[in-house]
């Protein structure tokens, strides 16, 4: 076959690159991230069979362009079979969207924490503003964490239930725009007591609430909060008394903290909690959420832990194993393992980037 002159080379070359060039601003995709950290981690052993992945409500869907060329088809194919995950970081909306990581990173979800009734007066003031409608206007999810461990009493009270309205009409926002909003009720509740009796009527509270955030928001998601921690030597914990709680629920949500220096094996047992935990509660055909992660210590000891961490759960082994189990999202509590500049932060942001879900 006879060789094309330099010259049509040239312009067949600037055909194809003209033709797959994205219209618009140039934003950050998986095939363009540094992904140095997926080929760093050791091996895990991962027998599980492959499960359907539940259909989750995200902020926005874009449905993929056509591409020019065989090579960007492929280049596409490798980008849309990454597991993918809605990041949220925060403990409160207003330090969230200052942080780094939020900056720097493609974080679609910001989280706020209601931690009692002293906290009702000042949240309800968003009624007044436009950060709700501001945030779901940019396609940001909103993850309301409600932890009552220190007033357990009024989380089983009428009281609780009359401000659970406001707080529904107050995350709901007073428009244009209106989008997802994930309420975690009762985050930690293995906490809040050891009385059987007092589980009973936090679980009839919990369907109440749940009901009420359904009635005042119609874009509300509601999951029971339980904590990681109780998934320990073995895979499975008991859930039988919150079976019925978690089948009506709209997804799971179960926290993942640890203080940085807790290994057993050469690694911080979070990581056999977090798998277990999502395994579990993933078996419900629920989509899965950790509502709040964080390693605890000194800056020092948070940042080293994490790195290590990242190294081994954010590959795409293993997050494509969790994604099976229908986990959807992760939230990062606001802190220095996350924030501080340094190689930790910047491989934070190469794997968010690479695995986020728009």
């Amino acid at each position: 076959m006879r060789s094309l002159p330099p010259i049509a080379v040239s312009v067949l070359l600037a055909l194809l690159l003209s033709a797959s060039e994205p219209h618009g601003p140039a934003t950050p995709t998986a095939a363009a991230v540094d992904t140095s950290i997926l080929q760093s981690a050791p091996p895990v052993a991962d027998t599980r069979a492959e499960r359907r992945r539940l259909s989750v409500p995200t902020t926005t869907s874009v449905p993929p362009r056509a591409r020019a060329s065989s090579t960007m088809v492929s280049t596409m194919t490798t980008r849309r079979s990454r597991p993918k995950i809605l990041w949220g970081i925060g403990d409160q909306l207003a330090s969230a969207v200052k942080s780094p990581i939020y900056r720097n990173a493609p974080m679609n979800m910001v989280t706020a924490w209601y931690n009692g009734p002293g906290d009702l007066e000042w949240m309800s003031g968003y009624q007044k503003g436009s950060t709700m409608s501001d945030l779901y206007g940019q396609g940001k999810a909103i993850e309301l964490v409600v932890w009552l461990g220190d007033h357990t009493d009024y989380a089983i009270s009428p009281q609780f239930l009359e401000d659970a309205r406001v707080l529904a009409r107050t995350f709901k926002g007073n428009g244009p725009n209106r989008g997802r909003l994930y309420v975690v009720l009762f985050s930690e509740l293995e906490t809040y007591s050891s009385d059987a009796g007092y589980f009973a009527d936090l679980k009839r509270a919990y369907f109440r609430a749940m009901a009420i955030f359904h009635q005042e928001n119609a874009n509300a998601r509601v999951a029971l909060g339980l904590g990681g921690y109780h998934w320990g030597s073995t895979p499975n914990r008991d859930l039988n008394f919150w079976e019925d709680a978690i089948r009506a629920s709209d997804f799971t949500a179960v926290q993942a903290m640890q203080a940085c220096d807790n290994e057993r094996d050469g690694q911080n047992i979070i990581i056999p909690q977090i798998r277990s935990s999502v395994k579990q509660l993933g078996a419900y055909g629920k989509p899965v959420m950790i509502s709040h992660f964080k390693l605890w210590g000194d800056p020092s000891c948070q940042t080293a832990a994490f790195d290590k961490f990242m190294r081994v759960v954010f590959t795409d082994k293993s997050l494509s194993a969790l994604t099976a189990d229908n986990l959807f999202a992760w939230n990062f509590m606001n802190d220095h393992y996350i924030n501080d500049p340094g190689p930790a932060h910047e491989t934070a942001k190469r794997v968010i980037a690479t695995y986020a879900k728009h």
